[in-house]
C-alpha cells in the first residue's frame, strides 16, 4: 500500500501528459490517504477512554497533583511536592509536555470502580532508574503495576504473578529513552506490551482496582526518579474492538532524527533538480 502511494507521489510524465496525470495522482492520493485515516479513526474510537492524565499541558498538573482530563477521578495527594512540568523533550506523539519526578509521587486517585476485565491501561516512561514503581491501579490487593526492577521494564499483578517476564527478564531498557508501556486485560488474560510488542508471560491471575499510585510505590516506597507522559485507561468490547492497534505508540522523533530526516529531504530535493 505504502509502496504504491509512493509511486503516486513522485509519479512524473512527459509534459504533455503532465496536466491530467497530476489531477489523476493526486485524486488516487487522497483517496488512499482518506482510507488510511478513516481506519485509523476507526481502530481509536473502537475503545472507550475512562481516564487521561496527560501530565503538563493546561490544568492537567495542578498544584503538582495529577488531574483527570477525561472524568474526574483525580490525584489528591503529593509526595515531595508531587510533580514538576517539562516541556522539552516530549515522547509520546500530541503532547506538548510531560511530568517529571525526582523523589517525589502522587496517589489518591480511586480507581475502584474501573473494570476488571477487557480494558487497557497505557502510559509513556523515561527513567534511568533501575528499581523502581511507575504507575499503580491501588494500594491493597491485586492490583496492576507498572515498574522497573534490575535495570528492566516489569509489571505485575501485586501479589499474584509477574506479566511479561519474571522480574522483567529479556526486558532491558535503554536509560533515559521514553519508551510505550501498556498492560491490556483481555477476555481474563492480561498482557505486557513494550512500544506496541506483546512480551512473552500473560497472567490469568483476578485483577482488583483501588488508590492508584503514580511514582511510587503504596507505602511510600520505591519511588520514581525520571519522566511519565499520557497515561491513559480505557474499555473495550473483545469481540470488535482491536485495543492494540489503539495505543498511543507513536513516538516524536529525536532532535537528531528530526534534523538527520529534514537533511535528508534536502539532499533528495537538490537530486532530483540535477
Amino acid at each position: 500500500m505504502f509502496t504504491f502511494l509512493a509511486e503516486c507521489l513522485w509519479e512524473v510524465r512527459p509534459s504533455g501528459e503532465r496536466q491530467q496525470n497530476n489531477a489523476s495522482t493526486m485524486k488516487r492520493t487522497m483517496t488512499l490517504l482518506s482510507t488510511l485515516v478513516a481506519g485509523t479513526l476507526s481502530t481509536q474510537a473502537a475503545i472507550t477512554i475512562v481516564h487521561t492524565y496527560d501530565l503538563g499541558e493546561a490544568s492537567t498538573v495542578i498544584g503538582g497533583v495529577p488531574q483527570d482530563s477525561t472524568g474526574t477521578t483525580h490525584f489528591t495527594n503529593g509526595i515531595g511536592g508531587g510533580m514538576s512540568v517539562n516541556t522539552v523533550g516530549v515522547g509520546a506523539s500530541g503532547s506538548t509536555a510531560y511530568a517529571s519526578l525526582s523523589n517525589q509521587g502522587v496517589y489518591g486517585a480511586d480507581f475502584s470502580g474501573f473494570a476488571t476485565d477487557n480494558f487497557g491501561i497505557e502510559l509513556w516512561a523515561r527513567t534511568s532508574d533501575s528499581d523502581s514503581i511507575i504507575f499503580t491501579t491501588g494500594n491493597s490487593g491485586q492490583f496492576l503495576d507498572f515498574q522497573t526492577t534490575g535495570g528492566n521494564w516489569a509489571a505485575s499483578i501485586n501479589g499474584a504473578s509477574w506479566v511479561g517476564g519474571n522480574n522483567g527478564a529479556g526486558q532491558a531498557f535503554t536509560a533515559n529513552t521514553w519508551t510505550h508501556l501498556a498492560l491490556i486485560r483481555n477476555n481474563g488474560t492480561t498482557t505486557f506490551y513494550i512500544n506496541g510488542v506483546a512480551q512473552s508471560g500473560t497472567s490469568n491471575a483476578a485483577v482488583t482496582h483501588s488508590a492508584g499510585h503514580l511514582g511510587v510505590r503504596p507505602g511510600d516506597g520505591r519511588r520514581y526518579e525520571g519522566d511519565i507522559d499520557s497515561v491513559r485507561m480505557f474499555t473495550f468490547d473483545p469481540i470488535n474492538d482491536d485495543p492494540v492497534a489503539a495505543l498511543n505508540t507513536t513516538a516524536v522523533p529525536e532532535p537528531t532524527s528530526t534534523a538527520l530526516l529534514g537533511l535528508g529531504g534536502v539532499a533528495l530535493l537538490l537530486r532530483r533538480r540535477k
